[in-house]
């Protein structure tokens, strides 16, 4: 019954980038990835510092002001603040996060929660630059070609099979292609 199976599975991946690319690995990966990575990733879709990424994730604040209400106290007590509605504004929670925290990376390696929304936000980004780089081993070894229509419905099948929305799956697809 096995070899049925293998024969199966053998039919169903025919193209080397089916076979390299396997969608439960690149996001087991993801797990592994630094802060330094991630930054990097971060930083070729836009979020060239850390004004610009706070711009579009207000999620950041919540986050920040759950695990350092005390020292966003202290912040404001140093400023002459002392309306709380004040000290707990936007406008300062934000002068606080860019005095403590003055790069992406630094806000990153916050803490567990941070680190893991901005990897839930950002995977499809992340998902994308762990697959350029296994498209580029597979490009230098001739396995890949992104001009070859066959290699590119591979692709397209591969990116289907991760579990992402219809959105995501086009905006990971869009990224490789940019990269590639």
């Amino acid at each position: 019954m096995s070899w049925i199976i293998k024969k199966i599975k053998e039919r169903t991946f025919t193209r080397p980038v089916e076979r390299e690319i396997d969608p439960e690995d690149i996001l087991d990966h993801i797990v592994d990835m630094n802060s330094r990575d991630i930054a990097r990733v971060l930083r070729k879709i836009g979020y060239k510092n850390l004004e610009s990424f706070l711009e579009d994730n207000p999620f950041v604040y919540d986050i920040v002001f759950k695990y350092e209400e005390d020292y966003i106290r202290d912040f404001c007590e140093e400023r002459g603040i002392e309306d709380e509605e004040e000290c707990f504004s936007d406008e300062n929670l934000y002068e606080y996060i860019r005095e403590t925290y003055p790069t992406i990376r630094d806000l990153i390696e916050f803490n567990d929660e941070m680190w893991e929304k901005i990897v839930e936000a950002y995977k499809p980004y992340l998902v994308g630059e762990l697959i350029v780089e296994k498209l580029n081993e597979l490009i230098d070894k001739g396995k890949f070609d992104p001009q070859n229509k066959r290699d590119l419905q591979a692709l397209e099948r591969v990116i289907q099979r991760f579990p992402f929305t219809p959105a995501d799956k086009e905006e990971l697809k869009e990224y490789i292609l940019e990269e590639l």
